[in-house]
């Protein structure tokens, strides 16, 4: 990829892969001779020091951000867990919140800026130095609150507690021509072609880019990243088993909460001010689960109805099960299944929380033959298998980084095997939807297509029925539910509705 004609900072290592004291390589052609490392008694130069310094916002979001590469850490629950231990106040919770997520949503644009700069290509940099780089840049080219001099100083004290002198020293001359270059680091060189630019303007991998460009277009692919990168809303859906929507909303803002009626969903709520949600007394009462707006939408789909039989196959975490037991009015019986204990443990508090009864959680395979209840099967049943999770990357920003062009094909016969399991459990006249987070055709188009060539038994239901009527302004030219990003301003959801014929 070229860059742009920057000069190089010459008082750097020529490289700072090497983990041993992060020396450069002497393998590499024309490499200066490497220092010799000191012989120590006491531990190795790279440790922190035994008198740890008191936590603060960057150095939570620099060990956030380690756990997520190097441990493949769900960013979201590691930083809730480094925020726990951290006792820092809501000022400094907030900053590394907003680190964590930044420095993952932009960092395809942050390493380019970064290798323009740098003496050497970024990827030949130890990851525990890559990170604190990002971190620092993107402060220097994200937040225009954050002083230059800060955000370099901030980098340089926690490159002190871990590294050597000269790994200090590489760290504050590179932030320090990164703060001289500005946002001039973020525009590509003119000789990319669109898609390339792409990729760095949109900071997504350059795989994605150009299946989406192949398949939207370049303005639309480029509106999908930019609507990726932005900050996602808090959406609640109101329990209406024990709140209206309007008295829930009068009681969050009696807690400084304040929020907005969803566009589509007669229940949800778009949180646009005051603490999280989650900490309030109605979170605590049952009154509300966060649910963003389209995951809200599969249960009207479903429509499930007070006193049917119905099944959610792969339910945990349980924000469509206690949807759909909610539709019901809690009447009726609600199967969910989970090959996981420990999620369908947090479902069962999640259904006691909420006041959910109707629902029985079982711990099978979906893969695998489930023994039916009594009578024939059931009414309705959902199937939200594991996908790539492509339409929520906005919420994962982690996610596009980890994933590779081969995982939604990958994906594929288990989505298809655990769908071809539900379609015996449905009753004749039931019917069967298929719902993803995904926007891969491979784990949506290709999988319904498949399952109908095997199973002509099934019709694809007309989505237009359903109890909501502005669900039309959500359906594609096929019928099918899809929602983007961009868009709808919410996540990207595919479903299908499958009937089964009497006869």
């Amino acid at each position: 990829m070229a860059r742009k004609s920057v000069a190089r900072i010459k008082s750097a290592p020529r490289v700072l892969l090497r983990r041993r004291g992060l020396q450069p390589d002497p393998s590499r052609p024309g490499a200066k001779p490497a220092r010799p490392e000191p012989e120590r008694a006491s531990a190795p130069e790279t440790r922190l020091s035994p008198a740890v310094p008191e936590p603060t916002a960057r150095s939570v979001a620099l060990e956030v951000l380690e756990r997520v590469e190097r441990d493949a850490a769900f960013s979201d629950l590691a930083l809730d867990a480094a925020l726990d231990r951290s006792g820092m106040e809501e000022r400094d919770r907030a900053l590394a919140t907003q680190l964590v997520y930044g420095v993952l949503r932009w960092q395809g644009a942050l390493d380019y800026a970064l290798g323009t700069v740098c003496h050497e290509p970024l990827e030949r940099t130890a990851p525990e130095v890559r990170r604190l780089l990002r971190l620092g840049a993107y402060q220097l080219l994200f937040l225009d609150r954050v002083p230059a001099a800060a955000a370099v100083n901030e980098a340089v004290k926690l490159a002190r507690r871990a590294h050597p002198v000269w790994v200090v020293s590489f760290v504050n001359a590179v932030l320090r021509r990164v703060a001289r270059h500005g946002h001039s680091l973020l525009v590509p060189a003119p000789d990319l072609d669109p898609t390339a630019r792409l990729t760095i303007e949109g900071s997504h991998p350059a795989w994605l880019v150009r299946r989406w460009v192949e398949e939207w277009g370049i303005d639309e692919t480029r509106a999908l990243c930019l609507a990726n990168n932005a900050i996602p809303p808090i959406t609640i859906r109101c329990n209406r088993l024990r709140v209206t929507r309007e008295d829930l909303r009068a009681a969050l803002a009696g807690e400084g909460v304040t929020a907005s009626p969803t566009t589509f969903s007669p229940e949800g709520l778009i949180v646009t001010g005051g603490p999280p949600p989650m900490r309030t007394t109605a979170f605590q009462k049952g009154w509300l689960h966060v649910q963003d707006e389209a995951s809200q939408l599969v249960a009207y789909l479903v429509d499930p109805q007070p006193g049917e039989q119905v099944l959610d196959v792969c339910a945990a975490p349980g924000g469509k099960t206690t949807h759909m037991a909610q539709l019901m009015a809690d009447q009726g019986s609600l199967v969910a299944l989970d090959s996981h204990p420990g999620r369908l443990q947090a479902l069962e508090e999640t259904c006691r929380r909420l006041g959910v009864t109707n629902v029985q959680t079982v711990k099978q395979d979906a893969t695998e033959p489930f023994a039916l209840p009594a009578g024939a099967g059931f009414d309705r049943a959902l199937v939200d298998p594991p996908c790539s999770g492509l339409g929520v990357l906005r919420r994962n920003p982690e996610a596009k980084w980890r994933l590779t062009p081969e995982v939604p094909g990958e994906l594929q016969p288990l989505q298809e095997a655990i769908l071809e399991q539900a379609a015996g459990w449905v009753r004749r006249g039931g019917l069967l939807v298929y719902s993803t987070c995904t926007l891969a055709r491979e784990e949506n188009e290709e999988v319904i297509a498949h399952f109908l060539a095997r199973h002509p038994e099934y019709r694809v239901e007309d989505f237009r029925k359903t109890r909501l009527p502005s669900f039309h302004l959500l359906l594609d030219a096929a019928g099918r539910f899809r929602t983007f990003p961009h868009r709808h301003g919410m996540d990207g959801f595919f479903a299908v509705g499958l009937r089964r014929q009497r006869s």
